[in-house]
């Protein structure tokens, strides 16, 4: 596991348009990694979080409201980086997001036997009452 490894990742989640590819290199790379787990720090995200519901609109179009539950962010700060897994409206799910660049991607699994859907995110933030804190 090399954290130099997170700039690549940047990069595809910047220029590629095949979401399945950038969350696969995600995964293969990082994803279960007990070492890159342990190398960052848990935060609560409320600017995050509030994206996600937002995103999650787009998949849960016919649900009246969009749910987050068991969120769990991990930033590593020298990167400029977060990741997560969370349940969306039940749904199993994993994102990461880029401070620098504004800019992440959120894996959401519909099924257990089924394909996940992948979004490209933006998020920025508009207000200091959504920053970022370590509760």
């Amino acid at each position: 596991m090399n954290l130099n490894h997170l700039a690549t990742l940047k990069d595809k989640l910047i220029a590629s348009g095949d979401f399945a590819t950038i969350m696969d290199y995600f995964m293969t790379e990082f994803g279960d990694h007990e070492e890159f787990l342990r190398k960052g720090k848990l935060v609560r995200n409320q600017m995050l979080e509030a994206v996600l519901r937002e995103v999650g609109k787009e998949v849960f179009s016919a649900e009246p409201a969009v749910v987050l539950n068991r969120v769990r962010f991990v930033e590593i700060s020298a990167y400029h980086f977060t990741h997560g897994g969370l349940l969306l409206n039940g749904c199993v799910s994993t994102m990461f997001y880029f401070a620098d660049v504004q800019m992440g991607m959120l894996a959401v699994a519909m099924s257990i036997i089924g394909p996940a859907k992948f979004l490209r995110f933006s998020g920025k933030l508009l207000s200091p009452n959504l920053a970022a804190s370590d509760n």
